[in-house]
């Protein structure tokens, strides 16, 4: 009977490093992307610097009718129904795979992420006239983005273990895609794709830290927080993402005038849809069996 118990205080001694080293992380990411959130908006829209380099890197790219079509298409799918239908998805594979936490967790983090893109876009966020091209409405963060990137990882949260590293690839390449649709289409600015997976990434780290805090789902291991899918992979579906976008057509706007505005836009996209997804993937990896 000794045996169990020594085993038990062992276990617990791992685990307490382990969840505090989570806890800690998860926190620092949350106010971290906060922060950058704030700055973003602040500069990108509340400024004539940041409104300047913000419209010119939307205006840097561009496609043939042919191109926009196929684009366009792509966006027109992204809906609210389709967000509904991938949501009962996540939430169907966790509830057979008896995660009920993460199944909550899963609808928190969608629903959460959309409401606050959707608040901040028409309730929060104001964009001035400061005399920079067209008077237009905010648009910061996206709505497309903010819908696919928040998809992705609800189903990192819940997906199995063998399914993580094909599913960051698809997701990061699914994410690219749309926030750079929005961009060539001229229904975004660059930053509001960058603050969709800001507000996503937020979302992503508040459940995390929560179901860690109340000990839900799956027992912290000590490894939890290290990479348990390569980086790479993400980068690879984002690389994956250009290649398409290429492929369908999108150029820069004025051809080699254009062309170095374009490329820093478009990785500037890529990157951190992947680092978003990336940095979901290890804070989840407690949750992958």
């Amino acid at each position: 009977m000794a045996v169990p118990q020594l085993d038990d205080a062992h276990s617990t001694s791992v685990q307490a490093p382990a969840r505090a080293r989570l806890l800690a992380i998860t926190s620092l990411i949350v106010v971290a992307c906060s922060a950058a959130l704030v700055l973003l908006a602040r500069y990108a829209v509340g400024s004539v610097s940041g409104q300047r380099l913000d419209t010119a890197a939307m205006d840097s790219v561009d496609g043939s009718t042919a191109t926009m079509m196929t684009l366009l298409d792509g966006l027109g799918s992204i809906s609210i129904g389709t967000a509904a239908v991938g949501l009962v998805l996540c939430v169907v594979l966790a509830v057979a795979r008896r995660q009920y936490a993460q199944a909550v967790g899963a609808v928190a983090l969608v629903a959460g992420a959309n409401i606050t893109t959707q608040v901040l876009k028409y309730q929060v966020i104001d964009r001035p006239d400061l005399g920079v091209g067209d008077v237009v409405p905010n648009g910061l963060p996206s709505g497309h983005a903010t819908v696919v990137a928040s998809l992705v990882l609800a189903a990192l949260l819940v997906a199995p273990r063998a399914l993580r590293a094909p599913l960051a690839a698809l997701g990061t390449a699914a994410t690219v895609i749309t926030g750079a649709s929005t961009v060539v289409a001229d229904w975004h600015r660059p930053s509001d794709v960058l603050a969709a997976l800001l507000v996503s990434l937020i979302w992503g780290a508040l459940i995390v830290l929560v179901l860690s805090w109340n000990d839900f789902g799956a027992e912290v291991r000590s490894s939890s927080v290290r990479t348990v899918m390569p980086g790479t992979v993400a980068i690879i579906g984002a690389a994956l993402a250009g290649v398409l976008l290429i492929g369908v057509g999108v150029r820069p706007d004025d051809g080699w005038a254009d062309l170095e505005l374009a490329a820093w836009m478009l990785a500037a996209i890529a990157a951190a849809s992947a680092a978003c997804i990336d940095s979901f993937a290890r804070l989840s990896a407690t949750y992958a069996s």
